[in-house]
This record gives C-alpha cells, sequence and structure tokens, in this order.
C-alpha cells in the first residue's frame, strides 16, 4: 500500500508515518481520493491472496506485450563484414526510438499520476522472483523502462496464470518467465565501475554472440553437460531484447556471469582463427579473449554478491569454471578451482540439494533460475549442479572428499533428455537403457565412485593389496556392461547421426577403458613374469588399444581435456610399446598395435602446431619419444637378424638386453635434456617439472638411443619433503596427506608420509605415484596432475 500520497509524490515529500500523522495509509487514501476525484476504497476488499494474483496476472502481461512489441519493432544488427569478436564491429541492434504506453504521456506526467497499484504490481513480481525485497526506486526503474515499449491498444487480453507456487505450470510463454528471471535492480554506486567494464569485454556485435553461442553447444556441450539448453536459450533471447531496449544495467550479474563462462568455453574450443563475412576471429583474440571472458564471470559474481545469499546461478558459474580452470595445465588454475569448488559444495548443502529424497515432487528452494511450481525442470537443475561437484568431488585426490556419498539422500538426476525437461508438471525418466543427454554425465560419476574407493584403499592404513585393483576392475567392467547402447563402442549408429553423439560415445568409453590402463598400468611388468599379475598385463594392452581405437573417432573432435587428452594417447602408446617389445614378434611392423601407434603419430603431429601451447608441447616430446623407441626397435630387430644369420634363433632369451624400464629411463633423459630452457610452456613452466629431476651427469643425444643404461644414481629424485613434492609436482595435492608409489625393481609400494625425505634409491620412471607412470621428466610431472584431476 502506497505510503504517500499523490501530491506528497509530486513534490518529492517523505511522510512521518505516525498515529497522529495525516500521511497513514487511511489519510492518505481519502487524500487521493480528493485528490483524483475517485472514492475511496470499500473496506470489504479481496484477500491478499486474490490481490497478489491479480497484480502478478497485470504486470505479467506488460511483460509478454512489450517482449511481442519489442520482436517487432527491433531490427536485425547490420551484417557488415569482417566483424571482429572483441567488440569493435557494428552496435548489438540499432536502437529503437523511446515510446510511451497507451496515453501517450510523457514520463514526467507519469510520475505524478495515481498508479500505485502498478507500482506494487511490479515490487511484488520482482519480489516473488528474485527472493527478496526491492526499493521502491527499483519499482519506478522498472516502470520507466517499461514506458520505453509500444504496446499496440487492440491486444487481446492474456489469460490469468494461477499463482506462483501451485502445482500448475505457468500458463505463459516461456520467454516472459526468462525475461522475469533475468531482471534485478539497476546496478549502481562502486558496483556500476565494475559492471561497466564487464560489459566492455563482451562483444556488442550480435551476429559474433549467436556465432560462439552456437559454437557453444555444437563443440563444447556434448563433453560438458551443464546448460539446459532450452532455458539458457530463452535467457539468451530475453537478454538480446534487454540489450536491445537498453536495460543491460537491470540484468542479473550471476547470469552475466554464466553468459561470459559460455563465451569463455566456446573461443576455447576454438582451434585456429575464423574468418567469415560475418565474423571474424584472429589468433590474438583466441590467445587473450578467454581468459578475459573468465576473469569477466569472475567480477559478474563479485556484482552480483555471490558469496552471499546461495543462488542457483552462482552453482551453475562454478560448474562452468571447470573444465576451463582443470584442464588450463596451471597448477595455479587447479587451485583456484579447488576453492570455488569447495564454497559451491557448501552453497549446495546451505540450498539442501543434497537432502531433495527420492520422491519427484520433492522441490528445491525457490530461486529465480528455477520455474516455479512443482515440475521436473525445477528439480532436475539443481540435482545436475550437485552430481557435476560431486563427481569432481571424488576424482580430486583429497584425504576425503567434502561431501561423501553416505550424507547424500538426493536422487540421481533422471535420465532425460533437455527437450524432456520443461515446466509442465512431473516428467517421466527414460529407461536407463536408452541414450540421453545426461547419459555421458552418469557414466563420469560412476567413475568418480571407483576412482575414490582407490584413493582410499592405497591410502588406507592397512596398506595397499591387489584384490583392490580386482575389485575396482570388476567394477569399472559393470560400468561398459550397463551403459546404454547408444554409448557403447560396438552401436551401430543410424544413417544421420550427430556428429556430437559419435564423440560422445567414442570419449565415454575410452574414458573408462583408460581408467582401466591406469588401474593395472602399474603391475604390467610383473604380468610377464609373474602369472599372479598376468591379468594386469592383459587389460593394460587391451585397454591401449580401446583408447587409441576410441580416439579414431576423435580425430575432428575438439579437445574437450585439452592436453590431458593426449596424455592418455601418450599412456597408451607406452603400454604397447611395452608389448612389442617384450614380447617381440617377428611380424611386429604389420601388426595391430604398430598399426595403431602409427595413426598416434598422426594426431600428435596434428597437435604438434596447436594454438594452446601446453598441447603443442605434449605433442612434440610424444612424437620425439615414439621416434627414440623406434630406433631402439630397429635396433633390436637388426639383432635379431644378426643371430638368424649367425645360425641363431630370434628370441633374445640367454643374451643380455636392456629392459624396457631403462629404455624409457634414458629415452626420458634425452627428451629432457633437448627440452629448450623455455620448454616448460604454460602449465609445464609452473608445475617446475625440472626441478623433480636431477640431470643426468653425462649428456644424451639421439645417436646414443642403443647405448648402456647410465648408473642409476644419475636418475635419482632430488631431496625434497613430500609436502614440498605435492606443491611442486601438480599444485593440487593438499600439504600433508601421504604419497605412494611403486619401485618395480623390488615390486614394493612404498608410502612417504608427510615432511618423509624422498631422495631414496629409486628408478624415478618407474616411480608411480597413485596409478601412473610417464615418459619424461616434464610428462611425469605432467602425469601426476592428471592423477590429480582423476578421470578428467
Amino acid at each position: 500500500m502506497a505510503l504517500s500520497c499523490v501530491e506528497c509524490k509530486r513534490r518529492k515529500l517523505i511522510p512521518d508515518v505516525t498515529d497522529d500523522n495525516p500521511a497513514k495509509p487511511a489519510s492518505v487514501a481519502a487524500r487521493n481520493a480528493s485528490a483524483t476525484g475517485k472514492k475511496p476504497a470499500s473496506k470489504s476488499r479481496p484477500t491478499e491472496h486474490e490481490l497478489l494474483k491479480a497484480r502478478v496476472a497485470h504486470l505479467e502481461a506488460l511483460i509478454l506485450r512489450s517482449s511481442v512489441a519489442g520482436t517487432s519493432a527491433s531490427t536485425a544488427a547490420a551484417a557488415g563484414s569482417g566483424t571482429s569478436v572483441n567488440g569493435g564491429g557494428s552496435e548489438f541492434h540499432a536502437a529503437t526510438p523511446a515510446l510511451t504506453i497507451g496515453t501517450g504521456a510523457s514520463a514526467e506526467e507519469e510520475e505524478d499520476l495515481p498508479d500505485s497499484d502498478t507500482e506494487d504490481a511490479a515490487l511484488v513480481l520482482e519480489e516473488l522472483a528474485l527472493g527478496r525485497t526491492l526499493t521502491r526506486v527499483g519499482a519506478r526503474v522498472a516502470r520507466r523502462s517499461a514506458g520505453h515499449i509500444s504496446t499496440p491498444p487492440s491486444h487481446p487480453p492474456l489469460p490469468t496464470p494461477p499463482f506462483p507456487g501451485s502445482s500448475k505450470a505457468l500458463s505463459v510463454p516461456p520467454a516472459s518467465r526468462a525475461m522475469s528471471s533475468l531482471l534485478v535492480p539497476r546496478v549502481e554506486g562502486r558496483r556500476k565501475l565494475v559492471f561497466d567494464d564487464i560489459w566492455r569485454t563482451i562483444p556488442s556485435n550480435k551476429p559474433v554472440l549467436d556465432w560462439l553461442i552456437n559454437h557453444y553447444f555444437q563443440r563444447t556441450d556434448w563433453g560438458w553437460h551443464v546448460h539446459h539448453k532450452p532455458t539458457f536459450m530463452a535467457e539468451y533471447e530475453a537478454f538480446s531484447q534487454l540489450i536491445v531496449e537498453g536495460r543491460k544495467d537491470e540484468i542479473d550479474p550471476l547470469w552475466l556471469a554464466i553468459f561470459c563462462m559460455t563465451l569463455c568455453l566456446s573461443l576455447n574450443s576454438v582451434e585456429s582463427q575464423v574468418e567469415s563475412p560475418l565474423v571474424n576471429i584472429t589468433e590474438h583474440d583466441l590467445r587473450t579473449l578467454p581468459w578475459a571472458f573468465f576473469e569477466a564471470a569472475q567480477s559478474s559474481l563479485e556484482v552480483g554478491d555471490w558469496t552471499g545469499k546461495p543462488r542457483i546461478r552462482t552453482l551453475h558459474t562454478i560448474a562452468l569454471f571447470g573444465p576451463f580452470l582443470l584442464f588450463a595445465g596451471l597448477p595455479a588454475a587447479g587451485e583456484r578451482y579447488q576453492n570455488y569448488l569447495g564454497a559451491a559444495l557448501r552453497m549446495a548443502q546451505q540450498l539442501n540439494l543434497h537432502k531433495l529424497g527420492k520422491d519427484p515432487t520433492i522441490m528445491p528452494l525457490e530461486d529465480v533460475a528455477l520455474p516455479p511450481g512443482v515440475n521436473s525442470l525445477r528439480r532436475e537443475i539443481p540435482l545436475r549442479l550437485l552430481s557435476t561437484f560431486s563427481y569432481m568431488d571424488h576424482m580430486a585426490i583429497r584425504v576425503k572428499v567434502a561431501l561423501p556419498m553416505h550424507s547424500v539422500d538426493s536422487a540421481s538426476p533422471g535420465n532425460f533428455n533437455d527437450s524432456d525437461l520443461m515446466v509442465e508438471g512431473i516428467a517421466t525418466p527414460r529407461p536407463d537403457d536408452v541414450t540421453t543427454d545426461w547419459s555421458f554425465e552418469r557414466v563420469k560419476h560412476q567413475v568418480s565412485l571407483l576412482q575414490r574407493k582407490f584413493n582410499e584403499g592405497v591410502t588406507a592404513e592397512a596398506g595397499f593389496e591387489y584384490d583392490l585393483i580386482m575389485d575396482l576392475d570388476k567394477g569399472y567392467r559393470g560400468i561398459l556392461e550397463s551403459m546404454p547402447p547408444g554409448l557403447r563402442e560396438d552401436y551401430l549408429p543410424p544413417l544421420g547421426e550427430e556428429i556430437t553423439d559419435m564423440w560422445r560415445r567414442s570419449l565415454c568409453y575410452q574414458t573408462v577403458w583408460n581408467r582401466m590402463l591406469r588401474l593395472h598400468r602399474p603391475f604390467m611388468s610383473r604380468g610377464y613374469r609373474d602369472p599372479k599379475y598376468r591379468h594386469s598385463t592383459d587389460t593394460a594392452v587391451t585397454a591401449a588399444r580401446k583408447c587409441l581405437t576410441a580416439g579414431r573417432a576423435l580425430q575432428r573432435a575438439p579437445l574437450i581435456k585439452s592436453g590431458f587428452q593426449l596424455l592418455g594417447i601418450q599412456g597408451s602408446v607406452v603400454v604397447l610399446f611395452m608389448e612389442i617389445w617384450t614380447e617381440f614378434p617377428e611380424d611386429y611392423a604389420n601388426g595391430l598395435d604398430n598399426q595403431l601407434i602409427s595413426e598416434a603419430v598422426a594426431t600428435f603431429e596434428r597437435y604438434s602446431v596447436h594454438r594452446h601451447p601446453v598441447v603443442q608441447k605434449i605433442a612434440k616430446q610424444s612424437l620425439q619419444t615414439i621416434s627414440l623407441l623406434y630406433e631402439a626397435l630397429d635396433k633390436k630387430r637388426k639383432d635379431a637378424e644378426a643371430r638368424i644369420a649367425a645360425g641363431g634363433s630370434w628370441s633374445s632369451e640367454g643374451t643380455e638386453e636392456e629392459s624396457f624400464g631403462h629404455l624409457l629411463k634414458r629415452i626420458g633423459a634425452i627428451v629432457v635434456s633437448t627440452a629448450t630452457s623455455s620448454a616448460a610452456v604454460s602449465g609445464l613452466d609452473s608445475l617446475g617439472a625440472a626441478s623433480l629431476i636431477r640431470s643426468p651427469t653425462t649428456a644424451f643425444s639421439p645417436n646414443d638411443a642403443i647405448a648402456p643404461p647410465p648408473p642409476l644414481d644419475q636418475f635419482l629424485l632430488p631431496t625434497a619433503t613430500a609436502t614440498d613434492w605435492g606443491t611442486t609436482a601438480t599444485g593440487l595435492f593438499a600439504p600433508g596427506p601421504a604419497l605412494s608409489f611403486l619401485d618395480v625393481k623390488s615390486d614394493i609400494p612404498t608410502t612417504f608420509a608427510p615432511d618423509s625425505q624422498l631422495s631414496t634409491d629409486f628408478d624415478w620412471n618407474a616411480l608411480m605415484p597413485e596409478y601412473g607412470s610417464s615418459l619424461a621428466g616434464n610428462g611425469l610431472s605432467f602425469d601426476w596432475m592428471a592423477s590429480s584431476l582423476g578421470a578428467f
């Protein structure tokens, strides 16, 4: 109810509402009646519930009419050639003239009209949508902004929607709901300066934004599914309309954070510059703008006070931070995301997302990002976010998870396509054997639970036992068997299958087989001489073949995991070389393993000129390593041919021959020694890989690849504590936890307690942090980081 009469508002007076003051509500009503010629309302008035329904319906009608009028009045952006993504092109849209509603009264005249009902209706709707009380200034701003939209006087009346919070869905188009969800009070004060900087980062040209959004859903969303596409696209259309109307300062900063991260991930997946009549993305844009968009997203969170009241859009933004920070190859980026992840899990618990139970009609707390009422969309969006954070929480190498599964009683996200989740009540999930938009994410979460079981097993006080490996092997095989047909490697796709479906399927089973490879690789060499571990040897070889076969289908796919994806290929190549070196069949050159290695060489050659320095670095070092391994293999073949010519056999049994472990050790030394002083590009340099491995006292060149191995003490690790090592190697190990390694010379697993010395008589290339080894110093350091990120 208005606390000022029309005359007081015209004179900008603020009354003192007391019992003896004529500005109390009853007097205000009487004075308004005197000023406007209308009688005071009767005391027999509608209930508060009915009044709120009427007000909400009235303002929703205004918003919908504004949407219709704005769509017809706006014009397409000028399609100039060579528009740069950095905002240097034409404006977002041609500006439309400011028009008033209905009577043609000016904004100044409207200030004096008795429109407190409209003002209160706007306030009620914003309070319901935003979950907080707004000032009357905010309501007046909303009314002035609405006055800039032309509304046809003959527009038919709209049906009255049910009151928000009822079990029925709103009978208004999604665009209207999306529009209302974006509106917040205009940003003012110091926050306005930050907000202006954010807007200067966002491209001002609509075709550029359209291209980036479309590119995101074509090249990124398939591998890290966070957006509910129909909701995001409706909000993007509402966003575009608000920009046309000049109301960008009323857009929710938290939604803008989501938008900036969408642009960031989209541009980060572009492999080379783009030149077209509408879009021009330069190499400089590709180097600088992804981080600029990320920083803009962080600033948007600050403007939106993300550390205050927990919001779904805050969680949504942090979920989008994941693939960008985790795969950047920078320890500082990984540490930053761990902080964000911890904050997101705490917010999710404050919102009780872990206590929603199994009943599909139990809804999370009201939030502006979620539709009102009882419907599957309102429930599934928070469950998907919680599942994403749980996956990353379980994959991280920590002493314990922040949100253990035993404390979560919410159901897992349903097996839905995005198109299944609308606002019309409760939807029925599709059967588990049906492939949906969320199927891959379900598989990743199952993998994370097994990975956590492994992490806990190797750090248990009782010690590590091989039975755990066999138990986890059974679990991974169960995941492969339970996959829906559309994600299995033997799936026969229909004609015209979307390429993103093929990419998703290939990356899905490659992810599971890569976990199998990492699980069994530490025991592979022992399996050649001890039958107990032969299962690990055979499984590691099979997994390597599966991973490289899946890589064929991913040749044209973007590197969702950046350099870590190449490390998976690198690890598979090493396993196949070990198989060829150890078994050494006479026709190995024509075998499947050699063919798969040759295909991997083509992949590394392609990425050796990639725009990401980390990807380029790993590809080049992998090529160098494969070349040296082939040289050694060729030398071994010539030695075998010489034995046959001398009347001997192809096998080297009974002769002294270099082991594959020593061969890798020497090749690793060559790769390190031939690297330039600036070899550690981007993440590798900051990982401090060169400081982890003592340079050999004897220099090696490629021509020395088959020379006798140098003394073992030339390859010892430098003196360091476990805490130092964890910080230097990955930037992700929390100070304190023990690190487990395997000495392949003695086959004895060893755990270093916190602050213990790591300068011991170990073969550095055989040291396997938890479950991985690598080819060289830089690769080893990177492999540790990949291990700490789990199945990413």
